[in-house]
């Protein structure tokens, strides 16, 4: 499947063109959405992606009254520009979200031993730890404050969570409720503007108890995992076969294969041949993000090179992600000092970002430091995978941390703005537009290696000139032989 930030820049230039024409022969796609005509399972899952997206807090129960329809009006008028949600934007939906459920390793999984399902992300948690009581068992989501702790118990102890979950309640605030003879419910908003949920489920087992918190940015996200809990082993999270929707989102595909993708409109910088003195052509920057020498840098940077060099000694490529552009190469092993730490939060629009690279194959004079700001929380064609920054970039930058005032990465440069391509294209030359991948996506990829990224703490801002010297050790010249 495409990239899901792709699909969704597709769509937009379809709706564009007013879709008419793209669409052909399945007109019934510009048509309102309507649900009458769809299974409870079709809808179960348009809920559950709406949910994801933070549009949806609800019961994901099938029951599609106006809550589901606002909710579903709401995200297509916010990524398609939709007034009032399509055939269209329902399938845009199931394409995108979907697809990004996929990247991110999100799937409904069956706990055997416990009875019950419920949504994981699977390439993107901490190693399980048993509590000092031993009856749970803990784990949290990197990309999140999504945190999970499941455990079995006998009634007596199913009880004592519920009372716990009641109990930690803010004063003033009223626990949300549920009490059936197979299942109980309670959620409680908790100090830290967190919400703390407690599901338990009488199944073949005895009782299953799942407790998930997170905070207020992760609303969205904590209701996809609570309103995925359920006893017994539960559908996946795919298109159900023969369905409305499944034609829906067939057509959709159809539609989208018939319009041109045209060019992204970036430049970044291409990897090459040695020149005749042995020296590369193609390079980029990279840094630090494991004492054992793991460098992160841009996939592009390293793409069709033969041989690969960080700081002039020999580097071997680990792995690649096109859909994120980052790259792992392995160095010799470095001082726990120089590798960086990441963010914890994602950078906030209008915060001020430092890059540090080696533009220029290093004509400026070795590392070259530049400041500016988050400028926009997306990329081309609206991918969230990335965030646009006024920072000045040039080819070499690539790959580059982009460094929060507290001295954090919050991206990884991956192209600047070509001029030229938006001057041809709309009349008009850009300033100051360039990108980053979110910092976000880069801690996904590097723990889909195996690599546990490193989190910053502390919060305290630092000088300019305190994070040049801090990166200056950090950040290396990627070589392309």
């Amino acid at each position: 499947m495409a990239q899901w930030w792709r699909i969704v820049g597709l769509l937009l230039g379809l709706l564009v063109s007013t879709g008419t024409a793209a669409v052909g022969q399945d007109e019934f796609l510009l048509r309102p959405f309507d649900a009458r005509a769809m299974t409870v399972e079709e809808k179960v899952l348009l809920q559950t992606l709406l949910a994801f997206e933070g549009r949806y807090n609800g019961m994901l129960d099938g029951a599609w009254g106006q809550r589901s329809q606002n909710a579903l009006d709401a995200w297509a008028l916010a990524e398609l520009g939709s007034p009032e949600a399509t055939f269209l934007d329902s399938g845009a939906l199931v394409l995108t979200v979907i697809a990004r459920l996929t990247e991110g390793g999100w799937q409904i999984r069956y706990l055997d031993t416990m009875g019950v399902s419920f949504l994981l992300p699977e390439n993107a948690l901490t190693s399980p730890e048993v509590s000092g009581s031993g009856r749970f068992v803990n784990f949290a989501h990197l990309g999140s404050s999504l945190q999970y702790s499941i455990a079995s118990g006998d009634p007596a102890f199913v009880l004592d969570m519920h009372d716990y979950t009641a109990k930690a309640a803010i004063p003033g605030t009223v626990p949300y409720m549920v009490r059936r003879a197979d299942t109980l419910v309670t959620s409680a908003r908790i100090a830290g503007g967190r919400t703390l949920y407690t599901r338990s489920d009488l199944g073949v087992h005895g009782w299953a108890t799942v407790m998930i918190s997170a905070s207020d940015a992760d609303a969205g996200l904590m209701a996809a995992v609570t309103g995925s809990i359920q006893k017994g082993a539960a559908s996946p999270l795919t298109v159900p076969d023969g369905g409305l929707l499944d034609r829906i989102v067939e057509s959709t595909v159809a539609a989208l294969d018939s319009t041109a993708e045209e060019g992204s409109g970036t430049q970044a910088e291409e990897a090459g041949d040695d020149d005749a003195n042995g020296r590369p052509i193609g390079s980029g920057t990279g840094f630090y993000v494991n004492a054992r020498g793991y460098v992160l840098t841009n996939r592009h940077v390293v793409d069709g090179c033969s041989g690969l060099t960080v700081d002039g000694g020999t580097a071997s490529l680990i792995a690649v992600s096109p859909d994120y552009d980052l790259a792992l190469l392995q160095a010799a092993p470095v001082e726990p000092s120089r590798v960086v730490t990441f963010a914890a939060s994602p950078a906030r629009l209008n915060s001020d970002v430092t890059v540090i690279g080696y533009p220029l194959a290093g004509l400026l004079g070795g590392l070259n430091v530049t400041r500016g700001s988050v400028s926009g929380d997306r990329g081309l064609e609206g991918s969230p995978v990335e965030m646009q920054i006024t920072a000045p970039v040039q080819p070499g930058n690539s790959g580059g941390p982009v460094v929060a005032a507290d001295g954090a990465v919050v991206g990884v440069v991956v192209a600047k703005l070509d001029a030229k391509a938006v001057m041809d294209r709309i009349g008009d030359v850009p300033q100051n537009v360039n990108f980053a991948i979110r910092g976000e996506f880069a801690k996904l990829f590097l723990n889909g290696q195996g690599l546990q990224p490193q989190i910053a703490m502390n919060s305290q801002e630092l000088s300019a000139e305190e994070i040049a010297e801090r990166y200056r050790a950090s950040t290396v010249f990627v070589g392309c032989h």
